[in-house]
């Protein structure tokens, strides 16, 4: 990994806990790489049915001395904070002023232990809707704990992903050369956009799995299909990726009954 290799995740604390606390709760590689003199890098490996990426967690005590040029290099922001702090409206502000610094991140996660004050819940809702509120020892951990956010990190399309080797991938001629092993999908290009985390409104249309669409074109939305997922809480939230999913699958040209039960529907 080059001196200019920022692939991953910016992991900064503004509380007591130590950034490289997460990292063996992600199950990342735990002898971290200093390759940088503000960033301890511990690489995590992500894999997918469909892709697999080598990226970073980039473990940083102050990342303000970090210049703008770093900081939009990351796909993903991760903050740990405490939700029993006597001034939050403190710690709000630094998560915005740091959000807006890395202006390419698709992912942000806002990390603590519990929060069960309301007027900090509240404050998210309303002033840090970027964020994603993850607890670590919450009580569902799927839907906003550990596990939730090893899902948001398996769900993004990392700008050095791989797809799968053909022999892996059912058999279809639709399927793009460039989404094969020995390539890679460039962010940009597959976002469709120049600034992946400028998504305007209206290029999150609903899903249709019942569509017929090819491959490239359904892989072209994925960057709009995860900004929307992020709007999206619990329930409405599985019913959109099972729709992706759907979607996908028929895109690829394979055998609908393979999909009989996914529908949480018919649970």
């Amino acid at each position: 990994m080059g001196p200019e290799d920022l692939t991953g995740v910016l992991v900064t604390s503004i509380c007591e806990k130590i950034p490289s606390s997460l990292a063996s709760l992600l199950e990342a590689n735990d002898a971290p790489v200093q390759h940088h003199p503000l960033l301890q890098a511990y690489p995590l490996h992500v894999k997918t049915k469909y892709f697999t990426a080598d990226i970073h967690l980039f473990a940083c005590k102050d990342p303000t001395d970090l210049s703008d040029d770093e900081l939009s290099q990351f796909e993903a922001l991760i903050v740990l904070f405490d939700a029993n702090c006597d001034n939050f409206k403190e710690n709000a502000e630094q998560l915005e002023q740091l959000r807006n610094r890395c202006k390419n991140s698709e992912i942000n996660l806002a990390v603590c232990e519990l929060c069960e004050n309301e007027a900090i819940k509240r404050i998210f809702k309303e002033r840090l809707s970027e964020f994603e509120l993850i607890e670590t020892e919450a009580e569902d951990q799927d839907e906003c704990g550990i596990d939730r956010m090893k899902e948001a990190l398996r769900m993004h399309t990392w700008s050095n992903l791989i797809m799968h080797d053909r022999e892996r991938l059912p058999p279809n001629s639709r399927i793009p050369e460039h989404l094969i092993t020995g390539g890679t999908v460039p962010l940009q290009e597959s976002a469709g956009s120049s600034n992946p985390a400028e998504i305007p409104d209206d290029a999150n249309p609903p899903v249709d799995p019942e569509a017929d669409i090819s491959f490239e074109e359904v892989f072209a939305k994925f960057a709009s299909f995860k900004s929307r997922a992020l709007t999206l809480e619990g329930d409405e939230r599985r019913k959109f990726a099972e729709q992706v999913v759907t979607q996908f699958w028929k895109a690829m040209g394979q055998d609908d009954s393979e999909l009989a039960g996914l529908d949480s529907d018919s649970e």
